[in-house]
């Protein structure tokens, strides 16, 4: 980035470490950095989350409904429904807003309006509870099961082979509350 017209732009890190290698050499501080994240990847991402923190970057989520969607069956799943019935909420309502509660910005895809409405709704929900949020992260630690994995493994391949095709999606971002 030679150009002294930029002004801010955005990463890619998926660790603390690859920050750290980035902002050596830009010439600007990435403003935002997209990394995967969801419960079942919170721990390693939380030292990123600190680091970006420290450097006024904003972390935004991408694929954080995968308990729900590619490894459903985890350990993530009873306190996600939990949540859900106090909130009267859907598990997607319940994980996005406990990406939310991590200070993350949701960026996610959206094809059918319904869910357009189902995730716009988050932002009214109520918060999750100190304890929601932490029985969360603790299932999340325990990683998704064996089942659970065998399922992300034929759902992935073939999205990742749409994706080599050129198929595109539609993106939304969701305000994060602080």
């Amino acid at each position: 980035m030679q150009s002294s017209k930029v002004s801010d732009c955005r990463s890619r890190c998926e660790s603390s470490e690859n920050l750290v290698e980035l902002l050596k050499t830009a010439k600007v501080v990435p403003a935002v950095n997209q990394v995967l994240f969801h419960p079942y990847n919170y721990v390693q991402n939380a030292s990123l989350l600190e680091f970006s923190t420290k450097f006024n970057i904003v972390t935004e989520a991408y694929s954080s409904l995968t308990p729900i969607t590619k490894v459903s069956g985890g350990p993530v799943d009873k306190p996600i429904q939990r949540a859900a019935k106090r909130l009267n909420a859907t598990p997607a309502q319940v994980i996005l807003s406990w990406v939310r509660s991590k200070g993350v910005v949701i960026v996610t895809s959206v094809t059918k309006k319904y869910r357009l409405k189902e995730y716009l709704e988050v932002a009214d929900l109520p918060p999750l509870t100190l304890q929601e949020i932490l029985d969360i992260e603790t299932e999340g630690a325990k990683g998704p099961t064996a089942l659970s994995m065998h399922v992300l493994a034929r759902r992935v391949v073939p999205l990742a082979a749409l994706t080599l095709l050129g198929f595109g999606v539609r993106w939304l971002t969701l305000p994060m509350t602080l």
